[in-house]
């Protein structure tokens, strides 16, 4: 799995635009074979703060993915930023649940940890 992630600080000018970009970005690639999420969020005490993070099944699809004109309006909003962007693309080898709370935490007589 790929775990991209983008920070962007906004002026308060350029707020509203970027999330519209985002949000137009979003609703496309949420559809696109390979990817299992994507999400745009918004700091609480700072408005200006905005994360974008898409989660891809394989590097194959996500490669394909940032070729494409859709990625282009993700570098647009990235130009936009008022401070430098954190750009982020980590790879996920294993990924676990609950399974591992089981394994790490003590039994418990009244657990309310179910699978």
């Amino acid at each position: 799995m790929i775990i991209a992630t983008i920070r962007i600080v906004a002026d308060s000018e350029n707020i509203d635009k970027i999330i519209e970009i985002l949000a137009s970005v979003k609703g496309q690639v949420a559809g696109k074979t390979g990817c299992i999420s994507c999400l745009i969020l918004q700091e609480v005490n700072n408005e200006n703060r905005i994360s974008y993070e898409e989660l891809w099944e394989n590097q194959e699809q996500f490669n394909k993915h940032i070729r494409s004109n859709l990625y282009q309006k993700i570098l647009v909003a990235i130009d936009m930023s008022s401070q430098p962007p954190i750009v982020k693309f980590s790879t996920i080898s294993s990924v676990t649940g609950m399974e591992l709370l089981r394994e790490c935490l003590p039994v418990r007589q009244e657990s309310t940890l179910e699978v």
